[in-house]
């Protein structure tokens, strides 16, 4: 709006000017011979045609203006930035000129980063490991640092061999051997002692080895003929047989598809397995990009804004608008708001309001206040009233009937209640009772809210039925409210675990390992050997006959090829060097009612990964959780208060270094 009221000034002052020279020209010169010069016009600015009489003694001169162009705008869409390379918005730009709406967004540079390992070679006793620790963009996935690192080889884990009769398997004298190696402090011929009488083989096939089937390679497993002396299990060369295990297939799992925007990449609907990264069928759909829709602009007013022509999409909230804001407003129309009009009190003017508008839009600019002239009081006797408890009184006076205004009043005081207060008395299941209340002694005030009695709240209780491990309940009734029991409950005492042969409770359906040897001691059982358990995954039973196990034995589960274990709540003590040596041992689970933990108990279970805890565990034995060089994980049934309080032994730095859970 103002560039068109100044190219209408600018015209104007233009023509009167070309006036005045034809006027001056016409009396001075009969026929002018002229010369044509033009400034062309630009998007922004007016070009002329001014032509000028050659003749020397002639002023004569006339101007023809050319308008302004205006931009012939292009449109180009935003880019966002990426780590390395700057970004804009959407912006305008003229084919005749260089106006731009360009504004560069900089390159937001690479912020998160991702971690991984290459060439990782794995340390051992005598050897350093090494790797390469390879840093990259989590955004644009560009590698940002490789950085050689070195992990010190762990020394050899020293463990005493005792010497051993020679049997169907060869002897030795003591000796030490590394357990993670298996490199030893003597050469085999010193400590070696050879076999003193023949293997006895098993009449059927044992199974020795298993390899579990993936989603498309097959398992296998393998059975051989075992040597039955106590303790051999040699395998008879050349009985070795080899089955194998169907292949899995994969796990499909199916994904919704997403439609892509203008801005983002979408996909089709698409599968993979959730076993494998082998398969997947997933197809990327690229970006869009925005369609445009051209809007035409909107001349300001005095009351609202207007805009320039500008571009929306159709897909997206995308928009060029701009705002061009609103011109000022005209004062020169004037108005009365009798809405306003303030009456005049006995002693106060009162007003009215003038209001200012606009000549344009009729809109209120401004208000101006106009006084009214005072009233004068109008004076009447007011006769004395006593105060009450609640109210104050006041003696004889003045008072204006129309404002109000008094002269010479004395306010007396409210005399407030005499209370006289009252406990509250809660209601029973029988007795009414009542709020705390008070009551005045020189008016009727009270306070007193009575509160119904309650009533008696009779819950049925349920019957509980006893488990092999907890007491049950024999059903009954009783009010929540008060000690009047309808029908008190009865305790049933908990049944006894009946295991049948294969380890499973007839009862609650608890299965343990069977075959284990177990001694009584002291009225619990103590397991003291694996008698004729095979078992790899082993769960420990609570109790035999009704009398609860309460310790796993000395030297237990020693070398053996166990990979898994239970214990249950019932035992109190894990004796030294039960599960020594375990080398094939994943994973064990020990119950909260686990107080003691024997010194080497766990030593050299070089493959034991996780360990769940209980809380009742009070001492961990010196080298307890030695040399579990995988241990990574603890999950404690505690608390951090209680696992602080733990007394644990020396050499136990997996134990304690390892990731801990609060479960």
């Amino acid at each position: 709006m103002k560039n068109s009221n100044f190219k209408k000034i600018l015209s104007t002052v233009l023509f009167l000017a070309l006036v005045l020279t034809m006027v001056f020209t016409i009396t001075s010169c009969k026929k002018h011979d002229l010369t044509e010069n033009v400034v062309a016009a630009t998007c922004t600015e007016d070009g002329c045609i001014t032509r000028t009489c050659n003749d020397a003694n002639c002023d004569y001169v006339e101007t023809e203006v050319i308008p302004a162009l205006g931009h012939d705008l292009v449109d180009h869409a935003k880019q966002a930035p990426g780590c390395t390379t700057v970004g804009w918005d959407a912006y305008q730009t003229c084919t005749r000129c260089d106006y731009t709406t360009y504004e560069e967004i900089p390159a937001h540079g690479h912020d998160a980063v991702r971690v991984r390992w290459d060439n990782y070679v794995e340390p051992d006793c005598t050897n350093d490991g090494s790797y390469i620790e390879v840093t990259y963009c989590e955004t644009c996935n560009t590698e940002l640092q490789r950085v050689d690192k070195t992990e010190e080889a762990y020394g050899h884990a020293w463990q005493t061999i005792p010497a051993k009769a020679a049997t169907c398997l060869p002897g030795n004298y003591e000796y030490k051997r590394c357990v993670v190696c298996g490199a030893t402090d003597l050469p085999y011929e010193v400590y070696h002692i050879e076999p003193e009488y023949d293997h006895v083989w098993s009449k059927h096939l044992v199974e020795i080895s298993r390899t579990h089937a993936e989603c498309t390679v097959e398992g296998h497993y393998e059975e051989a003929i075992l040597c039955t002396n106590d303790g051999c299990k040699t395998i008879k060369e050349g009985t070795v047989v080899s089955t194998p295990i169907e292949a899995l297939g994969h796990a499909v799992v199916n994904h919704e598809a997403k439609a892509p925007t203008c801005t983002t990449i979408g996909w089709e609907a698409y599968e993979d397995c959730s076993r494998c990264n082998d398969y997947s069928t997933y197809v990327e759909l690229p970006k869009l990009g925005h369609d445009y829709v051209p809007h035409e602009g909107q001349a300001e007013t005095c009351t609202e804004d207007g805009w320039e022509a500008y571009n929306t999409c159709t897909r997206c909230d995308y928009s060029s608008y701009t705002v061009i804001e609103a011109h000022p407003h005209t004062p020169t129309e004037i108005d009365i708001d009798m809405d306003t009009l303030v009456y005049p009190t006995c002693d106060t003017e009162g007003f009215y309001v003038r209001v200012i508008k606009c000549s344009e839009c009729h809109g209120e600019l401004y208000r101006e206040d106009w006084p009214v002239e005072a009233l004068g009081h109008n004076i009447l006797t007011i006769p004395a009233l006593a105060p009450t408890c609640t109210e104050d009184g006041h003696n004889e006076h003045k008072r204006c009937s129309k404002c109000g205004y008094t002269e010479g009043k004395e306010v007396i005081p409210a005399l407030t209640h005499d209370l006289t207060k009252h406990d509250a008395k809660a209601p029973t299941c029988e007795a009414i009772g009542n709020e705390a209340w008070e009551e005045c002694s020189r008016c009727d005030h009270n306070t007193y809210v009575e509160l119904p009695a309650l009533g008696h709240d009779i819950k049925d209780l349920a019957p509980v039925a006893p488990t092999c491990t907890e007491d049950g309940l024999t059903a009954g009734k009783d009010c929540s409210r008060c000690d009047a029991v309808d029908v008190a409950q009865e305790v049933i005492p908990a049944l006894t675990h009946d295991y049948d042969a294969n380890g499973v409770c007839t009862i609650c359906g608890e299965k343990t390992s069977v075959g284990l040897y177990a001694e009584l001691v002291n009225g619990g059982y103590v397991i003291t050997g694996l008698g004729s358990c095979t078992d790899k995954d082993v769960v420990i039973p609570s109790e035999i006959n009704g009398v609860p196990v309460v310790a796993l034995g000395d030297d237990l589960f020693k070398r053996s090829a166990v990979e898994s274990v239970v214990i249950p709540y019932s035992v109190k003590t894990i004796g030294e060097e039960t599960f020594f040596s375990c080398t094939a041992l994943k994973s064990v689970v020990i119950g909260d009612g686990v107080e003691t933990i024997g010194d080497y108990a766990f030593f050299g279970c070089s493959r034991l990964a996780t360990v769940t805890l209980g809380n009742g565990v009070k001492t961990i034995g010196a080298h307890a959780f030695d040399s579990c060089y995988k241990l990574a994980t603890v999950n404690y049934t505690g608390t951090a208060a209680q696992w602080n309080s733990i007394a644990i032994g020396s050499d136990n730095g997996k134990l304690t270094s390892a990731t801990r859970y609060y479960i």
